[in-house]
């Protein structure tokens, strides 16, 4: 079954200060890693709890240049409520429906809140004094809840 994702042709820009740390924490960049030690299966799921991570903690959106680098397509978001989640951010914080047609200005600001949330979760993951980043996460989670 396809989902709806009206961001699939856009791409997810993490910016370039992030780019090598992000892919340090996910399987799909370090395959010989053990769990405990990248705890994302790809770089759009740690981009989308990036994103969760700053709605959460009420983390203003953060704009970087262009000069980000793009590698990551939003096509990848293949789970129908990270695309309800995104939406229903938008619509908290704009509170116009209408808004809802605007594909790419939506998408731009639930990037600026990943983005914004992508160096407290970078944190989180690097406390190696707490223990092993996995763990890290899941505290942070539990403490968040």
């Amino acid at each position: 079954m396809s989902i709806y994702n009206p961001f699939s042709n856009y791409q997810i820009a993490i910016p370039k200060q992030y780019a090598e740390e992000v892919k340090k924490f996910c399987k799909q960049s370090e395959p010989r890693a053990q769990g405990e030690f990248t705890p994302f299966n790809r770089q759009v799921d740690l981009w989308y709890f990036a994103f969760i991570y700053a709605v959460k903690t009420n983390i203003k959106p953060q704009h970087f240049s262009t000069n980000d680098v793009s590698n990551i397509t939003a096509a990848s978001i293949l789970e129908d409520y990270h695309v309800k989640h995104m939406q229903m951010v938008y619509l908290a914080d704009n509170q116009d429906i209408e808004k809802l047609d605007e594909a790419r200005e939506m998408f731009n600001y639930v990037s600026a809140l990943a983005n914004a949330g992508i160096p407290h979760v970078l944190q989180i993951l690097n406390d190696i004094e707490e223990g092993k980043p996995l763990f890290n996460l899941l505290d942070t989670i539990e403490e968040h809840s």
